[in-house]
């Protein structure tokens, strides 16, 4: 069962030990990392730092498609202009989020992608930036989770 609340004790020596996540082993389980402060509130401050800089991000088998797309957003915003992230944004959630968002990361397949652009009644502009988009991101997720094959069998739009 998980613990509830902040995982500060205080030591024997009197000093406060905050324990938090900093990873995963390979085996699955949790690597914690420590820190230690004179007082509680002291503690408690590290402890809030660290967990921070050690934020776990959402196992692929866990996530979205509307959670990974954000999160693709936000990576691709730095090399793409304003104008076309926020008509990407727009794209995303006027058009993908409201039939994709809901699905697995992990179950999402390029069948099911190019089924959804073909079958699409758009203009021809936001069907290629659907593909642009779908592309894109499914490559960074072959990058950062190995999901294979995706990305390469979404086709262009006619």
């Amino acid at each position: 069962m998980p613990r509830i609340g902040k995982n500060i004790y205080k030591r024997q020596d009197g000093r406060f030990e905050g324990r938090y996540i900093k990873g995963r082993k390979e085996n699955g389980k949790p690597d914690y990392g420590y820190i230690y402060g004179s007082t509680y509130k002291e503690a408690e401050n590290k402890l809030e730092l660290a967990q921070a800089d050690h934020a776990m991000p959402l196992a692929p088998d866990v996530m979205t498609v509307s959670q990974w797309l954000n999160k693709w957003l936000a990576t691709a915003g730095v090399f793409i202009s304003g104008q076309t992230c926020d008509r990407y944004a727009s794209v995303i959630s006027e058009y993908i989020c409201p039939v994709l968002g809901d699905m697995k990361l992990l179950t999402i397949d390029s069948e099911f992608i190019n089924a959804f652009i073909s079958g699409s009644e758009l203009p021809k502009k936001t069907r290629m930036d659907l593909v642009s988009i779908m592309k894109s991101a499914m490559k960074l997720a072959e990058i950062e989770y190995k999901i294979t094959g995706v990305a390469d069998s979404i086709v262009e739009v006619k």
